[in-house]
């Protein structure tokens, strides 16, 4: 079975918990890329979220994109189903660096 991409890995739910993320910093982007590139500068590198959910956020942000912009891109269930366990682990540690400020 064939699906895209966006429909299982729940890449607009990870999107949207990293622009939370930086809009509690008070950091704007424009641009998929923009939003990447800024969650990986005040996140990532300072050690606030771990490389291991930046490198997934990475992942999916290009599968996201090669399936967008690329002809005849075809993600196999099994392999998207395979990012489900990461998206939530990367929301899950979003939400806790979000609970963290709002009690301080």
């Amino acid at each position: 079975m064939n699906c895209g991409l966006q429909q299982l890995t729940g890449f607009t739910a990870c999107f949207y918990a990293v622009s939370a993320l930086l809009l509690s910093k008070e950091v704007n982007s424009k641009t998929h890329a923009g939003t990447k590139q800024m969650f990986g500068l005040h996140f990532i590198k300072p050690g606030i979220i771990s490389e291991k959910s930046g490198d997934f956020y990475t992942v999916i942000f290009d599968l996201r994109h090669e399936g967008d912009y690329e002809d005849f891109i075809v993600f196999e269930k099994d392999e998207v189903v395979a990012l489900l366990q990461p998206a939530k682990k990367l929301i899950m540690e979003i939400e806790q660096v979000l609970s963290k400020e709002t009690k301080e």
